[in-house]
């Protein structure tokens, strides 16, 4: 995997393919913070990360064992997308997993002062833009604290609506997935959101992941095996 330089915490600036140099693209549960509203559907209230696994790994005490482990199972970048009564909200999440095949089914794991969660659960529909490994600046983006209500969060970006969910599609995505919600459950500071994946589609490239705090390319190269006569 490959690490992008430094990016300054708390810029407002986003890049396009490398960062620039000097720069850090972490994303630590501080910087990210927004008005904690619980319960409340106010876009810009929240900014839907997995905070455990977005926080500098180095700001960790050497006390936390199981914080520091934790950070090490890599995980994929998404932008989770969801128009309710016609306002569109994005949130950035690293804890989207897929939990079975049939029927297909995901489970998005965000803090419990999420707004997307509250809409999204509310609409009973959403998307998710697993994002490629070039567009970090979209994770920056739906991470950040005050960005604007609305379809307003998504000025600029190329993007389509999902002809099943209704939410924002973005392009460029290695995958588009359009799914129903099933259920919702609390699980300690954070409500994992169980979904059914009705629509999808792939693309191509690496993907953008988070590995021990820090957003890398992951550009994926197969493992030698072993053969059976070995």
């Amino acid at each position: 995997m490959e690490r992008f330089p430094e990016w300054p915490m708390g810029t407002s600036e986003f890049w396009s393919g490398s960062a620039p140099a000097g720069s850090n693209p972490a994303l630590s549960a501080e910087d990210n913070a927004e008005d904690n509203n619980e319960g409340m559907a106010v876009p810009g209230a929240d900014s839907g990360l997995w905070c455990p696994s977005l926080v500098d790994d180095t700001e960790s005490p050497p006390s936390d064992t199981v914080g520091r482990a934790l950070r090490r199972l890599a995980s994929g970048v998404t932008v989770l997308t969801v128009r309710r009564a016609g306002l569109a909200h994005g949130a950035t999440v690293s804890a989207v997993l897929p939990l079975s095949r049939k029927p297909s089914a995901i489970g998005a794991c965000l803090r419990t002062s999420s707004i997307f969660t509250g809409m999204g659960v509310e609409e009973g529909f959403f998307s998710v833009n697993v994002l490629g490994a070039e567009q970090a600046a979209l994770a920056v983006r739906f991470a950040t604290a005050g960005r604007p209500p609305g379809d307003a969060q998504f000025a600029g970006l190329d993007w389509t609506s999902d002809r099943v969910t209704g939410a924002p599609l973005l392009r460029g995505c290695v995958a588009n997935l359009s799914c129903r919600v099933s259920d919702c459950i609390r699980v300690g500071d954070h409500d994992l959101i169980i979904a059914e994946v009705i629509a999808g589609s792939a693309g191509v490239g690496g993907s953008l992941v988070t590995y021990t705090g820090r957003i890398t390319h992951a550009f994926i190269i197969p493992a030698p095996l072993r053969s059976k006569a070995q």
